[in-house]
């Protein structure tokens, strides 16, 4: 009997102890939990959507491994960008998708090759040497997300060099590294290689202009008057005015023309006078449409006018629309002129001057300076030795180079000592223009520049500048 009770003892002992130690455990494991909770809920980060972190993962590049430049991937884009791709529908997009390995892909190889990238004079320096480093420089313009069901996910990476093209509606748009890329399930998809070559000189007509960009750069003062005389909306320094619309017009006079002319030939005039195209035509058919007749009696007689009443008028005029004679009022608001328009067009065709338009033609002369000293100093300026940039020639807008120490006023010098060889008249001498013209013919005639690009040497040229200044004889120059 003691013996049992005794083991019931030990084996109660032994169940407390396996009890506090499964509480302990339980215990320890809830703190632990409690604790890692606090830590993720403390996180500064706040938690994304799935659509917000899938977009993040795309751009970071977590999903997409950078591959590794090889010989059969150049290959490949050098094949791609020969050929012009038109890709229809979803099935081919598809197919060309697959072909570029079946997966999202990013290439980014612009670590590779910098873009002021000089080549080592050791290497590359001349022509006949085998070490020649060639490099190409290849980026990614867009990452393209196709709205397709049935390929969800898949991108497709255009290098940086070509240009994609798509004519759709009602398409979305991603805008991914400063390109803007339309895409549409159901559109027409064109990629066409636009790559210029390196030693294509771009060629303008005088510097670029600095200083203020224009407001609206789409219209200019002579689209402006095109614009107007087609009946389409164009840009004052004011306002933008809209494409003038037929007013049938009724007028309170006792032939009552808006009887006399039907609606239709009153709007098919409108339609043929707004859309002539010019002043000049709107003029010509405003003088042939008015008939101006000398009056044939005058009740009153003004002798230099000097009581200040009103000079009366020296002749009358007849208006007429499709052939019919009509009122002032019904001309004038059918046309939707005013009467100065039909006074200025009458004078013309009396006078038998020019029908065009004559505002803003009128400038001063008296000081303009002449055709033939503008071209003695262009002459001069052209004939000075210019170089082109080197390593730059694609990026400096096609300027050219004048050598070290050519300034505008060492130009202007020239400009005087020529000019003093040739005018040799003392009894008529001519002046010679002024610095401030002849820097104007310079900018606006010409594509120099006085100073040269730092940039736009190599170290084989500068060492040997260098060896050359501090030769002591003309043995060791040579």
């Amino acid at each position: 009997m003691r013996v049992s009770i005794k083991c019931l003892h030990n084996n109660f002992y032994e169940f407390t102890f396996l009890l506090l130690l499964a509480v302990i455990i339980f215990l320890c494991l809830n703190v632990f939990i409690y604790l890692t909770g606090r830590e993720q809920d403390s996180s500064p980060v706040q938690n994304m959507s799935p659509s917000t972190l899938e977009l993040f993962e795309t751009l970071s590049g977590a999903q997409t491994p950078i591959l590794q430049v090889t010989d059969n991937y150049l290959d490949e884009v050098n094949n791609f960008e020969e050929i012009v791709i038109n890709i229809s529908n979803n099935e081919h997009l598809a197919e060309y998708s697959g072909s570029m390995n079946n997966e999202d892909v990013i290439r980014d190889f612009s670590s590779d090759t910098d873009t002021d990238y000089i080549p080592d004079s050791n290497s590359d320096s001349s022509d006949d040497d085998n070490k020649a480093v060639r490099s190409r420089k290849i980026s990614v313009a867009a990452i393209v997300h196709r709205d397709d069901t049935n390929n969800k996910g898949d991108l497709t990476t255009h290098p940086n060099d070509i240009n994609v093209t798509y004519t759709s509606e009602d398409s979305t748009v991603r805008t991914l590294l400063n390109e803007t890329i339309e895409c549409n399930p159901d559109e027409n998809i064109e990629i066409t290689n636009n790559d210029s070559s390196p030693d294509q000189i771009i060629t303008s007509l005088g510097r670029p202009k600095k200083g203020r960009k224009r407001k609206h750069p789409d219209f200019t003062v002579a689209q402006a008057k095109t614009r107007k005389y087609v009946n389409k909306c164009y840009l004052t320094k004011k306002k933008l005015v809209e494409p003038k619309v037929f007013i049938d017009y009724s007028c309170s006079c006792q032939k009552k023309c808006y009887q006399l002319v039907s609606t239709e030939k009153r709007q098919h005039e409108f339609q043929k006078f707004v859309t002539l195209g010019s002043y000049e035509a709107q003029a010509l058919y405003i003088s042939n449409t008015v008939k101006e007749n000398t009056k044939a009696r005058s009740y009153t007689v003004l002798k230099d006018n000097k009581s200040g009443k009103r000079k009366p008028k020296e002749y009358t005029r007849i208006y007429s629309i499709s052939g019919i004679n009509v009122c002032r009022d019904m001309y004038i608001n059918n046309f939707q002129i005013t009467t100065k328009k039909v006074d200025i067009s009458l004078k013309k065709n009396r006078s038998g001057n020019t029908l065009q338009d004559q505002r803003g033609k009128k400038g001063g002369g008296w000081n303009k300076t002449k055709e033939h000293e503008i071209e003695f100093i262009k002459n001069i300026i052209s004939k000075l030795p210019q170089y082109d940039s080197h390593y730059r020639r694609d990026q400096n807008s096609g300027c050219k180079y004048l050598k070290l120490g050519m300034t505008v006023q060492t130009i202007f010098d020239l400009y005087l000592e020529e000019f003093n060889k040739i005018n040799t008249d003392s009894e008529a001498p001519e002046k010679p223009v002024s610095f401030s013209t002849s820097k104007r013919i310079f900018y606006n005639n010409f594509n120099l520049r006085c100073k040269s690009l730092r940039k736009d040497t190599c170290n084989k040229c500068d060492t040997l500048c260098i060896k050359i200044k501090n030769c002591a004889s003309d043995v060791e120059r040579r």
